[in-house]
């Protein structure tokens, strides 16, 4: 690890003045996204503790972000392959896939300085239109965002791989089917993150437990983990669990049910599955509100990308205010 930041380090050559502290974000980007992931495993780079996002997003979403917003900056509209690599940036990575997605950052960071090297500063306040809609902004507008929404999702990776070490952690201590069930029914999503994920390939620690038996006949129990599971995406557990029957709103022991937190947790897959097995939508959480009304308050407070598709899905299914 490097003993001073970019900024300290003096001008970068052939940047103008006016430019120094967009080129020096840029490179402590780059340079600071390739010591926070040298040791990821590849299963470390697509997890999402706590239903957060990934690193593989992450960093796909720092080299895109700057390619656009240069590209603004140049006066230009977004292509179609830019479009595409917008939508494929929550994919999941492929095996052996981190050098790849490194090495385009890496690309674009160094493209970035040197295109910041042949700007003309007298341009700098010119006006610049952003996305469809054209928003108003200026050609250092575009590049002050670009580079500093790159560092801000540095700081996201950062958390997302330190929350992801913490929960490797529960899951290497040992979890105890006794020790889960107290959580489960308490809610403890996000501890109990790595028993609902795949592991090496192969089931989940909860699957592997209902598969033995550990849960049958305790119905809160398995109410809880439906909602448990809808509320971390995970999909294989939840599957499972209503092929045994369990009520498809799960258990409400947190305050809202399965259904609920799906919707609120911007887990579109999930919601599909619930109301494919007949969730209710008229269930009311504890804030008095029906699942239409949760998923219409989470597109506002608590936005996600899914959450369109997510009321429109609801409203299909019969839901209504």
């Amino acid at each position: 690890m490097a003993n001073t930041e970019w900024w300290q380090r003096g001008p970068v050559e052939g940047v103008p003045a006016l430019l120094q502290p967009v080129a020096h974000i840029l490179l402590q980007v780059g340079e600071s996204v390739a010591e926070l992931t040298e040791s990821l495993t590849d299963d470390q780079w697509n997890a999402r503790p706590a239903g957060i996002a990934s690193a593989a997003f992450h960093v796909r979403h720092m080299t895109g972000v700057i390619d656009r917003l240069f590209t603004y900056a140049r006066g230009e509209s977004l292509n179609e392959a830019q479009f595409a690599s917008l939508r494929a940036e929550g994919q999941l990575l492929s095996i052996g896939g981190a050098t790849e997605i490194l090495d385009a950052l890496q690309a674009r960071v160094r493209d970035a300085v040197e295109e910041l090297r042949s700007i003309d500063v007298a341009t700098l306040g010119d006006f610049r239109g952003v996305g469809r809609a054209q928003l108003p902004s200026t050609v250092i507008g575009c590049l002050v965002h670009g580079a500093e929404h790159a560092m801000r999702h540095v700081g996201q990776l950062s958390v997302t791989i330190r929350v992801g070490g913490l929960a490797a952690r529960a899951s290497s201590g040992e979890w105890t089917f006794e020790r889960a069930t107290e959580a489960i029914l308490h809610g403890d999503c996000t501890a109990l993150t790595p028993l609902f994920q795949e592991r090496n390939g192969s089931r989940s620690q909860v699957l592997a437990w209902l598969e033995e038996g550990r849960f049958d006949g305790r119905r809160e129990l398995l109410a809880e983990t439906l909602t448990t599971a809808a509320w971390l995406g995970s999909l294989p557990v939840m599957q499972a669990l209503l092929d045994r029957g369990v009520p498809p709103n799960g258990g409400s022991a947190t305050g809202m049910d399965a259904l609920h937190w799906a919707a609120n947790r911007g887990e579109l897959e999930s919601v599909r599955l619930l109301l494919a097995r007949g969730a209710r939508t008229d269930t009311v959480n504890m804030h008095g509100g029906n699942v239409l009304d949760c998923a219409q308050w989470s597109q506002l407070n608590e936005p996600h990308p899914a959450h369109p598709a997510i009321l429109q899905a609801l409203r299909d299914s019969g839901g209504k205010r």
